[in-house]
């Protein structure tokens, strides 16, 4: 990097400039020092703004200055440097000059922009994957289900035409449109659509009201423990049945997780003040207060294979599972602006 003294003038004048110069601008020191050519001349004209504003904030406040910015080599291309700087001042408390160093930080710069080109591509790739498995999901569970119904019909209509009842048959027609009907509303939730009459609930009294359910939903042998909160201020603006699909679908998975053995769920409801808002899915969600619902069980946990795919829609590792289960979860918290944080 390149070491200079100059004055806080609106050209930041040289006064001592190295010769390292010459690598970011493709000019000798002597053409600054001498004022042929001024550094604020091969600002990138978008950059010029921050760059003053960040200097005048810090001899301001008496503190360093440190910033990234755009600068014009001599061959015409733009390259990103990154600038350390401070004010010195006189015995007096007065600014004098201003010193620091400037560091070429183009190939960093170049390194960052390639990786989140891969990125950007591999998410992108990602969720072709998992609309390519939504849509064969959905097209198989639904072939599935239009076959049962008119299987249902047609076995109806030989029946009337024998003069036989057709109850059993019209039932088992219904109940499979209804069927067809959840996992539309499932697909829904997933894509955070799904239609919701929200209400302020308290996390904490809605929970209690469901024990009784939770427990049905689990093995004998399982043991369901609860810690809720009950502050008035544990409420949240939500769709009631939307909240009791999330619940019941994280406290059956926590069961099937146990497997064959005895074992604990540990359901909690907390308020809590977040920060670190970045790891939380799907992303982004505002930091400061929110309201928390935990569901942990003692089971063998996930690898990280699983782990990677659990959101996926149709993903399972159950012998009988099927749906959009802990994708339509994602969408249903993504629709009421909450976050999922996920441990194994």
């Amino acid at each position: 990097g390149t070491v200079y003294l100059c004055r806080n003038d609106a050209t930041y004048s040289t006064l001592y400039l190295s010769d390292a110069i010459t690598d970011i601008t493709g000019l000798p020191a002597i053409e600054f020092l001498t004022g042929r050519v001024s550094l604020v001349e091969l600002y990138h004209p978008d950059d010029v703004a921050m760059i003053g504003r960040s200097i005048a904030e810090a001899l301001t406040d008496h503190r360093p200055f440190h910033m990234s910015y755009r600068i014009r080599h001599r061959d015409g291309v733009w390259r990103w440097v990154e600038e350390h700087g401070q004010g010195v001042y006189d015995e007096h408390g007065q600014l004098v000059f201003l010193e620091g160093t400037i560091f070429d930080i183009s190939e960093r710069r170049r390194a960052e922009d390639e990786r989140r080109a891969l990125e950007q591509q591999l998410l992108h790739a990602q969720k072709l994957d998992s609309l390519g498995l939504l849509a064969g999901g959905i097209a198989h569970d639904f072939n599935n289900i239009l076959l049962a119904i008119i299987g249902s019909i047609e076995l109806a209509q030989m029946k009337l035409e024998l003069g036989q009842a057709v109850g059993p048959y019209l039932e088992e027609a219904i109940n499979s449109a209804n069927h067809a009907a959840d996992l539309t509303r499932q697909l829904l939730a997933y894509a955070g659509k799904g239609k919701q009459t929200r209400a302020r609930v308290n996390l904490g009294e809605f929970v209690a009201g469901m024990r009784q359910l939770l427990r049905a939903s689990t093995a004998k042998r399982i043991h369901l423990d609860f810690d809720l909160a009950d502050e008035g201020a544990a409420t949240v603006e939500c769709d009631r049945a939307q909240l009791q699909q999330i619940l019941l679908n994280l406290v059956i998975n926590a069961s099937d997780a146990i497997g064959d053995r005895r074992g604990r769920i540990g359901v909690r409801t907390e308020i809590v003040d977040l920060r670190d808002v970045a790891k939380l899915l799907p992303s982004p969600i505002d930091p400061g207060r929110h309201v928390m619902l935990e569901v942990e069980d003692d089971g063998m946990g996930m690898d990280e294979v699983t782990r990677q795919r659990i959101f996926d829609p149709f993903f399972t590792t159950k012998s009988k599972g099927q749906g959009l289960g802990l994708a339509a979860v994602l969408g249903i918290v993504r629709s009421h602006q909450g976050g999922v944080d996920l441990h194994s």
